[in-house]
């Protein structure tokens, strides 16, 4: 019977979506889905969350996902949980689907699969496709084969800024070395990529910041270079990754350094989860691993039926990795590690490389129908003594040469709900521990809870979990968050957090606590046009400036934020109206901020040009009133636009299509402060009140 009903709702959907069935010319299809504009997915993410690393992290692993879609007929739960926003419910949902009922014949049949919903199967498109790629034959992964249908892309970009800075205005003037960049005003980049379906590839980065030298003695080449060869699905052998490359696991109280969707208010996916190991494949110098690592298959695991239950999977990953750090290293000592990535000025680079990293870890994963378990150590050590500065805030952290992590994760499921978590401790026996749940009381209406317990004394230094701080320490809270399917047209989502710093921190002279809370409601009238309303409130603990106490007091400082947005569709263009407002307050005052932008969007299927515009005016009154506004722009590059002071910018992405392998992409941005003569700071700094950015890019796909 259940196969009966799958059988007639699929041909209603089909009916509804003819341009998703399978029947359809699969290259052709395959474009149209990679032209999609998955730019949106990034914005409706990041600024309800405001994390720029995060943002960053995520613009990459997009940009990978939607040049390489994922075939959902052939596609394993590792391959589904490299989508970010899918949560582990609706993983295990889609493979029990395609187990019990086989392959998918449309994306619009998505629908059926429990836990799925019109936002997710929106977001989803541009990073799936239904049957396996028409250029590949079915075949066994050798290199004689990855050689002959394997991809290649080359891509290059340029980019700098019109108006001259203070770093190069006595650039020639020796006198003045110490006080100057030491290259020119150009950014480049060069990524090389080899890719046969997934299975086998290698890659190279390349980049010069604006400031750098492009070649010198003391790099002997160009400032970052990045290498990786990976290869999957070997045997035994599930990922090996020699070079540069990126692990998670658990919650990421001991090691993560990949994206999460954290205090999101355009989901309830607040589970960490995603491949163990995966290529570093972008221009960012920190974060990664270099070296070895790979996962090894000890004992397969397979979804089994109700009646063959109780089988499970045995994974385990290894791995080793040196890294320089740039510090300072002064009698085999050093108080901070520089994480600005730059190298322009002479301090800049007698910094470069001056400490080294060593690391090495394990971590095993058993697999069952009912969840997974998964028991993870590493152990970490420096070539100098790490000794920051004493002050009160940093008393807990770490000091020395070596320390380590160990922890236990788990993931289970129970009549419909998810339990996930994690416990850690260092070397020292301090813990840290994180809890959560996420339930579906009736098919509207979806809950995750999470709650956190950071020890202040707990010390990790690949640490990267849910926290409102900047590292795993310091920190308990309670945080939960909603989805309701209010009306056809209507969804309305919220989050609330509440956290404490049971110790100081930096900018709080004393213990702290604070929440945060948004509600957002969605109207979709009609498929080609929405309404957007969001209200975010964060209240936390800061020192009280303008006091000349030694020991300044703690106020309440209050932001509270407002967004209206439209968004409309006619045929190939897209407009976009927005408008943001802000006001905070404290015991002695109240400031406001204020912006609204126009953006049109035009691209056409089966023309080569496209474009995006967009044209925004701003007026805040201090630093704590700016608006991060996302701006669309070449392909591995992100930007967040902080908007400060009074002013307006406009900014021009236009894309052309050469041919089907080849594209060009320029990007112009151009602001104009209305209340100063100059922008900037320090070596940044520009003289007059504008600041004009334009970029170009060149990809070519062989």
């Amino acid at each position: 019977m259940k196969i009966i009903n799958r059988i007639i709702l699929t041909s209603v959907l089909i009916y509804a979506h003819q341009g998703d069935v399978l029947g359809q010319d699969l290259e052709k299809t395959d474009i149209i889905v990679q032209e999609q504009n998955w730019t949106e997915l990034i914005e409706e993410i990041t600024e309800s969350n405001d994390d720029e690393s995060n943002a960053e992290d995520l613009q990459d692993r997009f940009s990978e996902l939607s040049e390489n879609p994922i075939s959902l007929n052939t596609a394993t739960k590792e391959m589904l949980e490299s989508i970010p926003f899918l949560s582990e419910e609706q993983i295990e949902a889609l493979s029990y689907y395609l187990y019990r009922y086989g392959p998918l014949l449309s994306l619009s049949e998505l629908m059926l699969v429990e836990g799925m919903d019109e936002q997710t199967l929106r977001w989803m498109k541009p990073f799936v496709r239904i049957g396996k790629p028409a250029t590949f034959p079915v075949e066994m992964s050798t290199w004689k084969n990855a050689f002959k249908y394997g991809k290649q892309e080359l891509r290059t970009r340029f980019g700098r800024s019109i108006q001259e800075k203070a770093g190069y205005t006595h650039a020639s003037d020796s006198t003045h070395k110490n006080e100057s960049y030491s290259g020119d005003p150009f950014h480049i980049y060069l990524r090389y990529g080899f890719n046969y379906k997934k299975k086998i590839q290698w890659g190279m980065v390349l980049e010069k910041d604006a400031g750098e030298k492009l070649w010198n003695k003391k790099n002997k080449g160009i400032d970052y270079a990045s290498f990786h060869f990976s290869i999957k699905d070997q045997k035994r052998i599930k990922t090996l990754i020699i070079g540069d490359y990126n692990l998670q696991f658990g919650q990421g109280l001991v090691c993560a350094s990949s994206f999460s969707m954290g205090k999101s208010v355009s989901g309830t996916a607040i589970e960490k989860i995603g491949t163990n190991i995966s290529r570093h494949f972008s221009a960012s110098e920190s974060g990664f691993f270099r070296g070895i690592g790979a996962t090894f298959i000890l004992k397969p695991f397979v979804w089994q039926t109700v009646e063959t239950k109780g089988k499970f999977g045995l994974e385990m990953t290894t791995f080793a990795s040196t890294r320089n750090l740039d510090a300072k290293v002064s009698e085999k000592s050093f108080s901070t590690i520089s994480t600005s990535e730059l190298h322009r000025t002479i301090k800049e680079l007698e910094i470069k490389d001056q400490l080294k990293l060593y690391t090495i870890g394990a971590h095993f994963s058993l697999k069952a129908n009912y969840g997974q378990f998964g028991l993870t150590g590493l152990t970490y050590g420096f070539n100098a003594d790490f000794n920051p500065e004493p002050k009160p805030y940093n008393c807990h952290y770490f000091r020395g040469r070596q320390g380590g992590n160990y922890s236990l994760d788990y993931r289970l499921r129970y009549k419909g709900m998810l339990f996930f978590g994690e416990f850690g401790m260092d070397v020292n026996g301090n813990t840290a521990f994180l809890s959560g749940t996420t339930l579906h009381p009736n098919s509207k209406l979806d809950i995750s809870i999470l709650t956190r317990n950071y020890a202040p004394k707990y010390q990790a230094y690949y640490g990267n979990s849910f926290s409102e701080g900047t590292s795993v320490q310091n920190e308990y809270g309670f945080f939960a968050t909603c989805e309701w399917k209010l009306l056809k047209n209507w969804r309305l989502n919220a989050y609330y957090d509440l956290f404490v710093f049971p110790w100081l921190k930096y900018g709080i002279n004393k213990p702290s606590n604070g929440s945060d809370h948004a509600i957002q409601a969605t109207w979709k009238p009609s498929f080609n046009s929405e309404l957007i309303l969001r209200f975010k409130s964060k209240t936390k603990d800061k020192n009280l400036s303008g006091k000349n106490n030694t020991l300044l007091p703690v106020e309440k400082q209050t932001k509270n934020q407002m967004r209206i947005q439209i968004s409309t569709k006619y045929g190939n263009w897209v407009l976009k109206t927005v408008i943001d407002g802000n006001l905070t307050k404290t015991i002695e005052k109240e400031t406001q901020g204020f912006s609204a932008s126009q953006e049109v969007n035009y691209s056409p299927v089966d023309k080569p040009i496209s474009f995006s515009i967009k044209y925004a005016l701003f007026d805040t009154d201090l630093y704590d009133n700016r608006i991060y506004s996302y701006e669309k722009d070449l392909p591995g590059t992100f930007s967040m636009t902080p908007f400060y002071g009074e002013g307006n910018r406009f900014s021009l992405l236009l894309k052309y299509k050469m041919t089907n392998a080849t594209c060009i992409q320029i990007k112009v941005g151009h602001s104009v402060y209305h209340n100063r003569q100059e922008v900037g700071t320090g070596l940044e700094q520009v003289h007059g009140n504008q600041l004009t950015d334009i970029r170009s890019l060149f990809l070519w796909k062989f």
